[in-house]
Order: C-alpha cells, then structure tokens, then sequence
C-alpha cells in the first residue's frame, strides 16, 4: 500500500502571485507623488543654477498670474492680483477658479524670496518660493495709467512693468514689461 504524499511544487500559487501584485502596486502608487516632487524640486534646482532660464519662468508665472487678474492692489514689499485662475497645491497645474494671487519679498532662511503666495474661498492654498536674492518689488503701470494708492483695488492696466531689485550688490535687476489682453 503506498502513501499519499502531499507535495507542493516549488513557486508561487495564482493567489499569492496576485497578492503580492496588488501590495507593489499600492507601494508603487504610494511612492509616485515623492517621485513627482523630487522630480519637480531638482527641476527647481536647475533653474536656480540657470539665471536666463529663472528669468524666463519668472516671466512665465507672473505673466500668467497678470493675464487673468481683473484687478490688483499695492501692498507692503508687493502686489495682491484679484485672478480667475490659480494653481493646484499638488501639481502646480493652472485650474479655473477665483483666488487672490500675492508676490511679495519676504526673509526665509537668512536670505530674501520673492514669494508667490495663493488663497481661495475653494482651498487650494499656496505658498511657495519663486526666486532667491530679491531684495524689492515694483509693478509699475505703464502707459498713462497711474498706480493706486496702497490697500486700493485698481482694474488692471494695459500693460505692466515688473521690476525686481536683487539683493547682492553690482547684480542687475530684473526688469520685463507685461502687455495685458
């Protein structure tokens, strides 16, 4: 009489194989948004390195904000834009929805920032750091228009001039005008 043995072949079964494809795949998408943010940040890092490229995003972002801004106010070290468009915390993504756009230097980490800071009665606040070694900020009307008095909403004029004093001495300011549809 022989015995029934119960041998199991070497491997995996279909349930643990699906198993473990299901965990990695909950790894995987737990790890995208770091990967995405490390991505994004050495991107930053070498626009900061690029002072032409810096520039040129500069441009970009505060062009942005200008073009879908109905209204703007002085404010200390600044300007607040009244703006139809904003960007996504997560993504930096442009979506459409009403939020107070502000730019204004501040001191952070023993060296000054200009700031680009955004707030919404629908979330989506932020906060981040635009470019380093700022040391003021202008937006000057161009044209006949005349700036508002500081705290007063003014619509937006045809055009703008933005302009951004460096902080280390004998650097050449920032300075690039922004024609408005």
């Amino acid at each position: 009489m022989r015995k029934k043995t119960n041998r199991r072949a070497a491997g995996l079964t279909l349930v643990e194989l699906t198993a473990t494809l299901a965990i990695t795949g909950l790894i995987a998408a737990a790890l995208l948004p770091v990967t995405a943010n490390l991505s994004r940040a050495e991107a930053l890092g070498r626009r900061s390195a690029e002072p032409g490229l810096q520039r040129a995003a500069l441009r970009a972002l505060i062009g942005l904000d200008l073009a879908h801004a109905d209204a703007y106010r002085l404010a200390p070290g600044g300007v607040e834009l009244r703006a139809h468009v904003a960007l996504a915390p997560g993504s930096l993504a442009v979506q459409h929805f009403p939020a107070t756009v502000a730019y204004a230097v501040r001191r952070v980490g023993g060296r000054n920032w200009l700031v680009r800071s955004q707030r919404s009665a629908l979330g989506g606040d932020l906060d981040e750091l635009v470019c380093p070694g700022v040391a003021a900020l202008r937006f000057i009307p161009a044209g006949k228009a005349t700036a508002p008095r500081e705290g007063e909403w003014a619509p937006m004029p045809a055009s703008l001039r933005v302009a951004l004093a460096a902080e280390e001495q004998g650097a050449p300011p920032v300075e690039f005008e922004v024609t408005l549809p």
